[in-house]
């Protein structure tokens, strides 16, 4: 949040032009739903912009979203130590008669942490380097905390780990496994032909 409205970091579009982003930042000081949404965190905030931005002042918003159809709106943001400056989603519709109900802002109040999660994991994987499978590298990868605790674990990954402990139950790395690691950062698991190594991973995110 700036003197000249929200700054935003990245944005994704779905089924909205281009177009839309740059008007939105001329004008976005001048929308109350951010106020709201920054003394909220967490909470759906659901307004018919035709009541919302009825004042004089804010006629400038309800312009942009006349012009964009966004006829009915529901917003929801999260702010956290991780990310103070926040993570925002937005869902529009065009028809000024189809108002969003209470459980749908309830409905995107519980799926926001997922989302926030998945984007996270893929922001991860994007900074994971690749296998390479030219060189006949069978392995596989999967991104944890400290803890053992798994961010991401693909098919093979678990279908190697539950070749050598078959009761495993996934979410956290099993125990023998974290405490060979913790020890060196490279293990051999007898009995199996399956090396198992670790390498530290920083993510910064914005």
């Amino acid at each position: 949040m700036t003197s000249a409205g929200l700054v935003t970091h990245s944005v994704h579009l779905h089924n909205e032009p281009p177009e839309m982003l740059t008007d939105w930042v001329s004008i976005n000081y001048h929308d109350p739903v951010i106020d709201d949404l920054v003394a909220n965190p967490g909470r759906t905030q659901i307004y018919h912009p035709p009541i919302r931005h009825a004042a004089p002042e804010h006629a400038v918003v309800l312009d942009y979203t006349k012009r964009y159809g966004h006829l009915n709106c529901m917003s929801v943001a999260t702010m956290s130590k991780a990310h103070p400056l926040g993570q925002w989603l937005s869902l529009y519709r065009a028809d000024p008669h189809d108002h969003f109900a209470q459980a749908d802002g309830r409905m995107l109040e519980q799926i926001m942490p997922h989302l926030i999660e998945a984007l996270e994991i893929n922001r991860m994987l994007g900074q994971v380097p690749s296998v390479d499978s030219a060189s006949g590298n069978g392995g596989t990868r999967a991104i944890a905390r400290m803890d053992g605790t798994l961010y991401h674990c693909g098919k093979k990954f678990t279908e190697l780990l539950l070749e050598v402990w078959p009761k495993w139950k996934g979410g956290r790395l099993p125990a023998e496994l974290m405490s060979a690691l913790h020890l060196k950062r490279e293990t051999i698991l007898a009995d199996h032909a399956i090396a198992v190594s670790i390498s530290s991973l920083e993510i910064c995110c914005c």
